[in-house]
Order: structure tokens, then sequence, then C-alpha cells
């Protein structure tokens, strides 16, 4: 029987390449590793296989990182990611998988957005987005 660690994700965000300062109080998120766009013809007139079309099978968009986190204003790390923001800074952003092994990706990204509901009573807490600017690096 497989075993799981019992902790979750942890991120990791900086000008450090890898950054090494946790983001706290970080709740759940969705991590998409990219897609691949279509296809791309790339045939010739000088092509060797005849009347094949030859096909490429085009880019891959960057990894994302969508979350919530507990946000504190005077938190360090969370005014890294706003200050990101507001100033197109690009930053490295870790996360490390609760698997039994060592998965991680590691990406150099900009803060996309960063939405602040502003409860009267409740939590005080921040969406995130995070967008890829580089190619990532998994690793497990």
């Amino acid at each position: 029987m497989a075993k799981f660690k019992s902790k979750g994700v942890i991120a990791k965000i900086g000008a450090a390449n890898p950054p090494t300062t946790a983001i706290v109080q970080l709740g759940d998120g969705t991590l998409d590793l990219g897609a691949r766009e279509g296809a791309l013809d790339v045939t010739t007139h000088d092509n060797t296989s005849g009347t094949t079309d030859m096909m490429d099978n085009g880019f891959k968009t960057p990894m994302s990182f969508n979350g919530e986190i507990l946000w504190d204003p005077a938190d360090t790390v969370h005014e890294v990611i706003r200050a990101a923001l507001e100033a197109g800074t690009l930053v490295y952003f870790l996360l490390i998988l609760p698997d039994t092994g060592a998965a991680q990706t590691l990406c150099q990204v900009r803060v996309k957005s960063m939405t602040v509901p502003v409860p009267v009573k409740g939590k005080l807490a921040a969406q995130i987005g995070i967008e890829g600017m580089s190619a990532q690096t998994f690793t497990q």
C-alpha cells in the first residue's frame, strides 16, 4: 500500500532561484501545468516526405497557479506578492507537492492578479493568480 504524507502543498516565492521563503497562511489552490496548443503545419515545397504534410507539435502555454491566502498586509511574504503585482516584477515560484517523494515545480512568474474582498465579518482572504513566464522545471 502506498504511503501518503499528512501535509499540504508548500509554496515559496521570491527573487532568489529557488525561492526559500514559504507563503504562510496558504489556502487551497489550483496548479495548471499548461496546455499544448494546436499543431503547426510546417510543410514546405521541398519536403522529402512527398505529398505528406509535416506537422510540429506546437507551443505549450506556461504553468499558472490560482489560490487563496489568508491575507495579512503586514506579512513580509504577502507584501512581496502585492509589490510584485504592482511593479510587474518577475519572481520565482516553487510549489512542493505533498507526495511520498519530493515532487516540485519551479518557474519564473509574474503575479497576474490579486483580489481582496473586504469583509465586515469573516476572514480577510486574498485570491492570487500567478502566471509562468518561463519554462517550468518539474522534478520528482
